[in-house]
């Protein structure tokens, strides 16, 4: 039924959630990390059936299988990234995958989506990376 007056909703954080680190992994405050369905934790990125985009870490958690990392998957925009593969003006708007928590590319992966998009290039392999939300990751089609 449509709303006659305003309603009251309540709602959790806007754009941090917290997921649990997998045992034995370290993750760092600014490194985009997956979200492994097989184990439910959080792990380094790597091109692996099963492994979702989760976010980016807000704090260093080194694993022990119960410490919760917070995850920001507002979608922000990362300046000046070093993008693997790109060469000039003319891959703004080519899609971006991630192989570690630091490392980017053009280069579609095998089993995982995309992290985000191409905004502005600089020079050389500099850009500005557009990350999607995780749930907008998962609406790209694996390449």
């Amino acid at each position: 039924m449509a709303l006659a007056a305003n309603k009251n909703v309540k709602t959790a954080g806007r754009s941090i959630i917290s997921l649990v680190v997998q045992s034995g992994v370290t993750v760092w405050a600014g490194g985009l990390y997956m979200y492994d369905k097989a184990t439910g934790t959080v792990k380094v990125p790597a091109d692996t059936a099963g492994f979702e985009f989760a976010g980016m870490a807000m704090d260093k958690v080194i694993g022990d299988g119960t410490k919760e990392v917070p995850l920001d998957i507002s979608g922000r925009i990362i300046k000046k990234q070093a993008v693997t593969g790109v060469t000039a003006l003319t891959n703004v708007g080519d899609l971006v995958y991630i192989t570690s928590d630091d490392v980017f590319t053009i280069t579609p992966t095998t089993n995982t989506d995309a992290i985000g998009i191409i905004t502005r290039w600089y020079s050389g392999t500099d850009c500005d990376v557009a990350l999607f939300t995780p749930f907008e990751s998962r609406c790209v089609p694996v390449a």
